[in-house]
């Protein structure tokens, strides 16, 4: 059957929105599965980009629900949001994420920033430096004298 559409008996982008939606409303009700909850989700966001398949739709529910959510709780993947805010669809979403860890914990967020400072990846290296400029310029004497302080390492 070369050629024959395939067919889904689901909606994919409301299933994927309504999954998203659960994981994340279910985090403000309880925090018990809060690491596995967090990594599946950051794994949903990044097959989605990965794939080209309902990525804005998938971003933009985490934003609106994340909005809700305490820094603490993206304090727990904060090096799973590092490690994937290279992608260009997820830049924003997960900056925005990073600074909001940073500027609420700057010496336990410090250290893990460190390795996009110090990155071999002018990039990489790029964006860690727009970050803790951005994250300096919100509360500026602490997270600004502790990010130098990091930077000499």
């Amino acid at each position: 059957q070369s050629g024959a559409p395939t067919y889904c008996p689901f909606d994919l982008k409301n299933l994927l929105i309504f999954t998203l939606r659960g994981y994340l409303q279910a985090l403000q009700r309880g925090n018990k599965r809060l690491h596995f909850i967090l990594n599946r989700l950051l794994q949903l966001a990044w097959d989605c980009c990965d794939l080209d398949l309902h990525k804005a739709e998938a971003l933009q529910e985490i934003e609106s629900q994340s909005a809700s959510m305490q820094p603490w709780m993206w304090y727990v993947v904060l090096p799973q949001l590092l490690s994937r805010v290279h992608n260009s669809d997820m830049r924003d979403l997960f900056t925005k994420l990073i600074l909001g860890v940073l500027c609420a914990y700057p010496m336990q967020a410090g250290w893990q920033m460190v390795q996009l400072l110090k990155s071999t990846n002018k990039e990489r290296q790029k964006l860690g430096t727009d970050v803790v400029l951005e994250a300096s310029r919100r509360s500026p004497q602490e997270v600004h004298m502790l990010m130098v302080t990091y930077y000499r390492v």
